[in-house]
């Protein structure tokens, strides 16, 4: 007698399974589909598999890329199996329903997407019901491409730009979408602020060790609904290495260019018979060298997480993760790509690539090498992460639960540098500038979530429910004080000839001063300047005061998925939200009182001491226009404290402005396809900022009203994705963006920015493409292969003494990065792997501004094990 099965996971998506001869219990049925045992089972009076589409009768388990993955992490008692009765054909059950939901980290997933994911609503909805364009970066692909740092990951995600101004590790690294900053971030899908990831918030995020996770997923657009306040850009929800339930080990060696080497051990295992208590530890250290010269780092990364089922109703989770990274001999800002030259001597005293020019010219950087350093030897980068969490789960009767969480997290971000020619570097002259500095922040983070979920049946069919309350707290230290070395010029980006007096201009070029620091001795000394002192007992290495913020944000939010009519599912949500900044204030003491920072010292505000942005909505309508493809359209909505302190204020009236609103709207068409192995999806977006401020000279009108000057920023485009199983052998994600940011209708376009700050200067690229795929040829071999392209970007810097021209603007051509991949498998559990990254060594740079280029061609050799 056979049975036929309709899965109905929490996501809503109904998965008919051919079940052998009752050979299993039903309870068995939830298991191999991958939902928890306390799933409800039904008997209904349908038609049995004489009246189901072929289609569903011939519908088989997942390929092996999710059968072994989709177990529970608990071992409940069975429920009891409703009677049902037999309709005519006595050789076939009824259609049972069996409902509940896939737990995260069930077990290995070994594709390139997941069948549902929380990230943008809380509720459990596969990708093709988020009525948002959602990227999910698994540890399949994280493993076959060889990516061992989150930038690295972030660089090969749709719709996502990485920009470094420098060597990886050593200064910012701030994350782009949509043209904005991504400064939202979840871990686990429960919001926390950017701080969380590392000691310089957003502009840090992907300084982590991929190991720590088992995916990331990225919502693009606005996400206040779960992530909290952030640009109309992007969140990231980062899924920790939760225990599976049944035991399994990953363990690996690598070796690549630059002496890399790294380890990783990966082990899950029940600790009862019964399985109801599970750990899983993750660990890896790695040290090499770099590209660049005289470049080397180390790292360590530790992962360790506990999942307890108290009984049947109640559930634990307690886990911390650490991350130590240590970067020495590294500059976070290469040289500059332009130098800005000023030479009032007469022609016939000008150096020769002076002559013919005016007074003021711009020179472009040719002559370093692409390993050059500019960094001295003594420069260090030290990153210490610390994560804890907690979490308790509670089942109600009726298909009900409650979930609290705790995060906490204690970041420190320590540098310390010495650089060359980051504002001018003219060999000619044999003169760059010179700066040193010491940067050290600690960020302590206390996140809390909680929230009810459940269903209920209206008008025959489920309606699903989250409501909820959200916090965090983050404590910033900034310590200061310290010595640094700064040019000795007054205005820093531009290399002035000067006389030592003016009569003196005329006499010869003797008498020439030229202000900067000697690039031979640079060279002949391997950069090592000493470490700047100070008269007083300032030096480089002592703090003699600390800055304190802190910044709290607290929200009621909630959202449901609701089911009107047949085939069309209507989402709302909304969140309320405060957020409260405290005024900075400064304490002197290096672990006792220091007589030379003087007295303790509160400043006055800068920014708006307790925001209170209007109701953020949330509305997705999806409509199932086939059994495989959906229509959805969405309004979304997020926001952020202004920026620019400058303008926190009305010149006249002195109030606070509101925070600045991103609006987001979003249809496309979404499809899964091959029994929901493989997403496909084309978009396209809207997003507009709401109350912007500009500069008015009336005196009440002083802020935005959402029309005219109202608008700020504008952004729209299109995205196509697809992420998946083609077939059983050939995994893929792909995506393309094309985009464009108009400036708000107020917008003054100066003929410079901050030249001081490297990340001021960011454009977004246009048009961008993110590819990888595999092939399994036979059971040993699989091969594949990547591509990242991206059209060409300009910088907003423009050269202050200099008639505009596109030629001379810094500017990055458009470029495609090709990486490659093969896998040997020598049995079901040693393997064999080797990556080759950048595979045509390709020259481009990471930043329009800076000298330093991405990686050159390299390789990753891994060897791993696992069972």
């Amino acid at each position: 007698m056979t049975a036929f099965v309709s899965m109905h996971a929490s996501s809503g998506l109904v998965q008919p399974l051919s079940v052998p001869p009752f050979k299993r219990s039903l309870i068995g049925i939830a298991l191999a589909a991958g939902l928890t045992t306390h799933a409800s089972v039904q008997a209904q009076t349908q038609p049995a598999a004489d009246a189901m589409p072929a289609s569903s009768q011939s519908a088989a388990m997942p390929s092996d890329a999710t059968d072994s993955a989709d177990t529970p992490r608990s071992d409940k008692p069975a429920p009891k199996k409703e009677s049902a009765k037999t309709p005519n054909r006595v050789d076939q059950l009824d259609r049972v329903i069996i409902t509940g939901t896939q737990e995260e980290g069930a077990a290995p997933n070994t594709g390139y997407t997941v069948p549902s994911t929380r990230s943008a609503t809380k509720l459990d909805l596969a990708p093709k019901e988020t009525p948002q364009s959602i990227t999910t970066f698994t540890a399949q692909r994280i493993q076959d491409q060889g990516l061992l740092q989150l930038d690295e990951v972030l660089k090969h995600t749709t719709g996502i730009t990485l920009v470094s101004a420098g060597v990886a590790g050593a200064g910012r690294q701030p994350v782009y979408a949509r043209t904005f900053p991504v400064r939202a971030v979840q871990m686990d899908g429960i919001m926390a602020s950017n701080f969380i990831l590392s000691g310089e918030g957003d502009e840090s995020i992907g300084m982590q060790d991929t190991f720590l996770y088992e995916r990331i997923d990225v919502i693009r657009g606005s996400t206040s609904l779960t992530a909290g306040s952030g640009d109309p850009s992007a969140s990231l929800n980062f899924v920790r290495k939760h225990p599976y339930r049944d035991r399994h080990l990953h363990a690996a060696v690598k070796a690549g260019s630059w002496n890399t080497r790294r380890g990783e051990l990966d082990f899950s295992t029940p600790l009862n018979e019964s399985k109801s208590w599970r750990a899983r530890i993750a660990t890896a250290y790695q040290d090499g060298d770099h590209w660049v010269d005289r470049v080397n780092n180390d790292s360590k990364t530790l992962s360790l997480i506990t999942a307890l089922d108290i009984n049947d109703s109640n559930r634990i989770n307690l886990g911390v993760t650490h991350y130590d990274f240590k970067l020495r001999g590294a500059s976070p800002h290469g040289i500059t790509r332009f130098s800005q030259i000023s030479d009032a001597w007469p022609e016939e005293f000008k150096y020769p690539e002076s002559k013919d020019k005016g007074r003021f010219w711009v020179y472009p950087t040719s002559e370093a090498k692409r390993n050059f350093n500019n960094a001295t030897p003594w420069s260090r980068t030290h990153r210490k992460y610390t994560n804890f969490f907690a979490n308790y789960e509670h089942d109600f009767s009726d298909n009900w639960l409650t979930r609290l969480s705790y995060n906490h997290a204690d970041n420190v971000d320590d540098r310390l540098y010495g650089e060359l020619g980051t504002r001018f570097f003219v060999p000619w002259a044999d003169k760059a500038n010179y700066v040193a500095d010491r940067r050290h922040g600690q960020n302590i983070v206390n996140a809390f979530d909680a929230y009810l979920k459940g269903t209920v049946e209206v008008l025959g069919r489920p309606q699903q429910l989250v409501v909820g309350a959200n916090s965090y707290d983050v404590r910033r230290k900034m310590y200061g004080g310290y010595a640094g070395s700064s040019d000795p010029v007054s205005s820093p980006d531009v290399l002035m000839f000067n006389c030592t007096w003016y009569d003196l201009c005329a006499e010869g070029p003797e008498y020439r001063r030229i202000l900067g620091y000697s690039i031979s001795d640079w060279n002949k000394a391997g950069g090592n300047i000493p470490p700047a002192v100070w008269s007083g007992g300032y030096d480089m290495y002592t703090h003699k005061y600390i800055h304190h913020l802190q910044r709290r944000q607290t929200g009621l939010y909630f959202s449901t998925h609701l089911q009107p009519i047949a085939r069309t599912h209507l989402l709302l949500g909304g969140r309320w939200a405060r957020e409260t900044q405290k005024p900075v204030y400064r304490t002197c003491h290096n672990g006792q009182i220091d007589p030379k920072c003087g007295k303790d010292k509160a400043y006055k505000a800068t920014s708006n001491p307790d925001i209170r942005p209007k109701f953020l909505p949330y509305v997705g309508l999806v409509v199932e226009l086939t059994p495989t493809i959906n229509a959805y359209a969405s309004h979304t909505t997020t926001y952020i404290r202004d920026q620019n302190y400058d303008s926190n204020r009305h010149y006249y009236t002195k109030q606070w402005l509101p925070p600045i609103r991103g609006v987001t709207r979003e249809v496309g068409l979404k499809g899964a396809f091959f029994d929901n192995r493989l997403d496909v999806a084309a978009s396209y977006f809207k997003m507009v900022q709401k109350d912007f401020p500009f500069y008015t000279m009336h005196d009440v009108i002083f802020r935005t009203n959402n029309r005219g000057l109202a608008d700020g920023y504008r952004v729209y485009g299109y995205e196509i994705s697809l992420a998946g199983d083609i077939t059983p052998r050939w995994k893929i994600s792909a995506g393309y963006v094309r985009q464009r940011q108009i400036n708000p209708d107020s917008y003054i376009n100066y003929s410079m920015v901050d030249m001081t700050d490297f990340m001021a200067s960011y454009r977004a690229p246009e048009k961008t493409l993110k590819l990888f795929t595999s092939y399994k040829l036979n059971p040993k071999i699989t091969l594949g292969a990547g591509l990242r392209w991206q059209s060409a970007t300009q910088s907003q810097w423009i050269p202050r003494y200099y008639t505009q021209s596109e030629k001379q603007l810094m500017k990055q051509d458009a470029f495609a990065i090709v990486d490659v991949m093969a896998r040997y498998q020598f049995n079901p559990r040693l393997s064999l792997a080797l990556n080759i990254n950048n595979v045509f060594d390709k020259v481009y740079y990471q930043h329009e501004r800076s000298y330093i280029s991405g990686a050159p061609r390299n390789f990753l050799l891994t060897a791993a094990y696992k069972y």
